[in-house]
């Protein structure tokens, strides 16, 4: 309505005087006001409608969302701590030993010489 200048204004006025008569222009405003209130009314109870329908469907969807950045995260600390042990087990150890570098070794490694020996006896 805010496109509407006032030479149409006043030609919209003119031509519904001539259709409808100065008689029957208070009843027609009248109409027209009770049109307008009853549109603006339903458009926001639409709206309203809309909007919590939306609500509800959204409110799902952002609680998941919360959830799984949770675990990506519980996940990403637990793969830095794990980084981290590797990082302070592995560093220093003997290469010959299989585990995380403990003080008791799981398993040793035999050397080459050790391996060839066995197999030529």
């Amino acid at each position: 309505m805010g496109s509407l200048s006032f030479a149409e204004i006043v030609t919209i006025v003119v031509v519904i005087l001539i259709i409808f008569g100065p008689d029957r222009l208070p009843e027609f405003a009248r109409k027209m006001g009770e049109l307008l209130s009853k549109a603006r009314q339903a458009t926001s109870q639409f709206v309203e409608e809309i909007s919590g329908e939306w609500h509800d469907a959204a409110d799902p969807i952002k609680t998941a969302r919360d959830d799984l950045q949770g675990i990506k995260d519980d996940l990403k600390q637990a793969g830095n701590s794990f980084t981290e042990m590797l990082d302070t087990n592995l560093s220093g150890s003997d290469p010959n030993r299989v585990g995380f570098g403990t003080a008791e070794p799981v398993a040793e490694v035999p050397s080459q010489d050790e391996e060839d020996g066995e197999a030529e006896s």
